[in-house]
């Protein structure tokens, strides 16, 4: 099945939009159980009001320590965390097969990860809870997706780390300290800045 297709079948069950200087950012939120689902709706009521945005950059200032975990990947090896800590950063992104801006955002992680993947981890959560393995299989292949997909089959690593839309996004240095969190799919240039700072290329890079 082609990934376009798939991706109709599978639609995005809502779109949390907003249009910033030209940019469309957007956000699926995740299949889960009836109160993320009210938080969801609580979410897309204050959007439309204007009063708040679903889609964000978040900066750490005190650089909190993330919580570690064990998932299995899609090549049947076991990934944690912690195994990174003092050897390289990391970007945790969560997605789904069906979500739209998933499929937006996953050629820019492939051409970041050719660039900053010798400095910058990157391990793609798929949140199979509320996926199919054939369609994450498919749109890895797709994509070509060169870095370690994991499978967060039950959802743990998800509530977690707070996730309620994908994709998101947890940039987390070679210290394992959290420094950035992206709730939605930004600009490239943007999206690469987050990883040359990551990377410790700087801004200007």
């Amino acid at each position: 099945m082609r990934i376009n297709t798939m991706l109709n079948r599978l639609p995005c069950l809502r779109r949390f939009r907003r249009e910033t200087a030209g940019n469309l950012e957007t956000v699926c939120p995740v299949r889960a159980g009836r109160r993320d689902r009210l938080l969801l709706l609580a979410l897309a009521m204050l959007v439309g009001a204007g009063i708040a945005a679903a889609v964000y950059v978040h900066v750490y200032a005190a650089a909190p320590k993330p919580p570690d975990f064990a998932l299995e990947g899609l090549d049947g090896k076991v990934y944690t965390l912690g195994e990174l800590k003092g050897k390289k950063a990391v970007v945790l992104n969560f997605w789904a097969s069906w979500c739209p801006p998933c499929q937006i955002e996953a050629p820019e992680l492939v051409r970041l990860y050719e660039k900053y993947g010798d400095k910058v981890e990157i391990y793609a959560i798929d949140q199979l809870f509320a996926d199919d393995i054939d369609n994450v299989q498919e749109f890895v292949e797709f994509f070509g997706y060169k870095f370690p997909v994991l499978l967060d089959k039950k959802g743990t690593v998800s509530r977690q780390y707070g996730v309620y839309g994908i994709p998101t996004s947890f940039f987390i240095d070679e210290s394992g300290n959290l420094v950035t969190k992206l709730v939605g799919i930004t600009k490239p240039e943007n999206l690469e800045k987050l990883f040359a700072n990551l990377a410790g290329a700087g801004q200007d890079s």
